[in-house]
């Protein structure tokens, strides 16, 4: 933890800024800040790679550990309510990629249209598609950086 320090900033695009990394990201502003300035200091520096990917892996392995636990909430109270197994099939039915979920905004509008019963159990569906493949594409990411760490 650092010293606390005082900043002067424009309070609209910062409070602005403060609930969205509060309600998207449970992340507080000050992380937020602390990354761009380590990141801005090395770029001014001329040094490129060590503190910048170093501030890109921790918030890929913080990102990755939200999007794990969200996808596990989301799983359970779908299977909690029993309509898990009928909402994966009838994605497949309507043609969802379930390997990458590129067509995941494709068959969406169609599910919705499909469903029958509570609108609430498609929308939480689609929301934990929309995780998975947020979580898929940070595996990616994370997948890299370690594989490049392992080669240095």
């Amino acid at each position: 933890m650092g010293k606390a320090i005082t900043i002067y900033l424009v309070p609209e695009p910062y409070i602005e800024l403060k609930e969205i990394l509060k309600d998207r990201f449970k992340k507080p502003v000050s992380q937020e800040i602390n990354e761009f300035v380590v990141k801005r200091l090395a770029e001014l520096k001329g040094q490129s790679s060590s503190a910048v990917v170093m501030v890109n892996y921790e918030k890929l392995k913080q990102m990755h550990t939200r999007l794990t636990h969200e996808t596990d909430i989301l799983e359970k109270r779908l299977i909690k309510w029993g309509v898990y197994d009928k909402l994966v099939e009838l994605v497949k039915d309507l043609g969802l990629d379930t390997d990458t979920l590129s067509n995941l905004n494709e068959v969406a509008p169609r599910l919705l249209a499909k469903w029958v019963g509570g609108p609430e159990f498609p929308h939480q569906f689609i929301t934990l598609l929309e995780t998975v493949r947020e979580k898929k594409e940070t595996e990616v990411e994370l997948a890299k950086m370690r594989m490049g760490r392992a080669a240095e």
